[in-house]
């Protein structure tokens, strides 16, 4: 017996080491210690509840002397079910075949199922079980970690591939410095395995570990978005690993269906915002953003379907259908469950309808005669209504149409109007158009052909005052063509040629203005004062006097 004993005792330390050096190089450097923290698809072959910690799909191979395949893996992440992982671990004796399952328990713990096949051994298959807590502080690599797992129980009782691992890590400093310790039982011996991991960089860390004080390891591990790469060397070797996603980062899943939550909860899609919300939970557990927007959310929704609800009973007591339907609309557009809503809203319905009904045919009423935008209101108050209702969107498109032969129409009496020299009822036309459609071109060219035109019929009306030597009134239409266009060369000349006709009234007007402003008649003053500035705008005494006559007529209007 003692001769088997010693043989085995020899076995024993090759297979621990390449149970390390299954579950990869960052557990192989942490002396074999990772059984409560082994966030990889190889955590398969240590403990099968770690797998709950992927949150995607991912793929890895392990390799011991970096040469020698030692195990392949994979997970695949089903949210709200778990995480499925399958993987094979070789030898130059036998071979494995493992697949294993991870329940998620709460946000933080987990539960494991394995099952594995041998090949070349005396067992056939071999049955695995573990468990994972996480007590965790505010983020994810805070607190302590326990896990324990039962890997490899089959008929065989002295089987090299059986071992109970026990174990726990702690956060001495949050995401930077963890320490653990397992224990480790075996057919034949136990071992005390303790390590370190300090985080030096975001995407770099460094392992340290040993086996019952005998082993010393260590090595990096790389972490990128889409894998990592690990390295690890002890006294049995050295070991390699790589992983690589084989779908979209769980954080950038998460960050996508937050956006898809705010997105929602800004629409008062409350119950879809709550579902993206609980599906980022899902990729994140720990994200503190989208656990507190979905507890937000919830009382949200409770206040919100609350308030509306009581005022939406209060509309149905006054025979306000119409607010009251758009009440219990919004309610399941927050809640689309919401039975006392729905049960309100089919209650109302063929009230609702009659009064669709209603508006739809006052909005046809209103579009035969042409009345379109009163038309467009009816059929939008009874789209918003009954927005499934497709007749109302081609009503609406109908008066686009209508609008549109209308502009024509107006267009084409505008134009004949203004070469009519029709131009009040030209420029009604031209101004209707805009109403309906602001920068149609041809209606702004129009009223810009009207104001050409009235500048030169006025023109000729000065003109013809001007021929008549009614020189004070030809002035004033000139001015005021001047004002609409300060640089009408012919407005300028006549004004010039009028002004020095009338000069020798300038005077006249000064004089009768101060006959009147020394009788306090001001109003009257000014009067002629103002003639006086049309013909001479720079006349001082007349200024002088002007400014003297408005300030009396202030100190009048203040003493009333």
């Amino acid at each position: 017996m003692r001769p088997l004993r010693s043989i085995l005792a020899l076995l024993s330390l090759p297979a621990a080491v390449a149970l390390a050096q299954q579950s990869g190089a960052a557990d192989y450097a942490l002396g074999g210690s990772s059984v409560m923290w082994a966030p990889g698809p190889a955590s398969l072959f240590l403990n099968p509840a770690e797998l709950a910690r992927l949150r995607q799909s991912d793929f890895g191979f392990n390799a011991g002397k970096f040469t020698k395949l030692s195990s392949f893996s994979s997970s695949v992440f089903l949210p709200s079910a778990g995480t499925f992982g399958g993987g094979v671990s070789l030898s130059d004796s036998s071979s494995q075949y493992s697949v294993g399952y991870a329940l998620p328990i709460g946000r933080f713990h987990s539960l494991g199922l394995g099952l594995t096949g041998f090949r070349k051994t005396e067992e056939s298959i071999g049955f695995s079980f573990g468990t994972s807590f996480h007590f965790p502080d505010d983020v994810e690599n805070s607190g302590i970690h326990f896990g324990g797992s039962i890997i490899g129980l089959s008929e065989n009782t002295s089987s090299s591939f059986f071992s109970i691992n026990l174990g726990v890590a702690y956060w001495a400093v949050k995401e930077e410095i963890r320490v653990q310790a397992a224990y480790q039982h075996t057919a034949v011996k136990n071992y005390a395995l303790v390590g370190a991991e300090a985080v030096v960089l975001p995407w770099i860390s460094v392992q340290l570990g040993t086996r019952s004080f005998k082993e010393i390891s260590g090595g990096f591990s790389f972490r990128f978005n889409y894998g990592s790469v690990d390295i690890a060397a002890g006294k049995p070797g050295m070991v390699l690993s790589v992983r690589a996603a084989l779908s979209s980062p769980a954080s950038e899943v998460r960050n996508n269906y937050i956006e898809l939550g705010q997105e929602a909860a800004d629409g008062e899609r409350f119950t879809e915002a709550l579902g993206y919300y609980r599906k980022a939970v899902d990729y994140d557990p720990h994200s503190a953003q989208a656990t507190a927007a979905a507890d937000t959310l919830e009382t949200a929704l409770r206040v919100q379907t609350d308030t509306v609800l009581t005022r939406a009973a209060a509309l149905m007591a006054k025979k306000d259908f119409v607010e009251a339907t758009k009440a219990y609309s919004r309610i399941l557009r927050m809640d689309p469950d919401n039975e006392i809503a729905r049960e309100n809203l089919n209650s109302v319905q063929p009230t609702m309808r009659s009064y669709i009904d209603q508006l739809i045919v006052s909005g046809d009423s209103l579009r035969d005669r042409k009345e379109l935008d009163q038309a467009r209101r009816s059929y939008e108050q009874a789209q918003e209504l009954d927005p499934e209702n497709d007749s109302l969107s081609a009503r609406i498109a109908s008066l686009q149409t209508i609008a549109r032969e209308g502009v024509r129409s107006l267009l084409s009496r505008a134009k004949n109007q203004l070469d009519r020299n029709q131009l009040d009822d030209a420029q009604r036309n031209y101004e209707r158009v805009l109403a309906s459609e602001p920068r149609n071109s041809q209606a702004r060219q129009g009223l810009e052909s009207i104001k050409a035109k009235r500048k030169d019929l006025e023109i000729e009306r000065g003109k013809g005052l001007f021929a008549l030597e009614n020189y004070m009134e030809a002035l004033t239409v000139f001015l005021d063509v001047l004002k609409q266009d300060e640089r009408h060369r012919e407005a300028r000349s006549y004004v010039d040629r009028t002004r020095q006709i009338l000069q020798p009234m300038v005077e006249n007007y000064f004089r009768s203005g101060l006959q009147h402003y020394t009788r306090e008649n001001y109003k009257a003053a000014l009067e002629e004062w103002d003639k006086g500035l049309l013909i001479s705008p720079d006349h001082q005494g007349t200024l002088e006097y002007k400014k003297r006559a408005e300030e009396k007529l202030k100190a009048l209007e203040r003493l009333k």
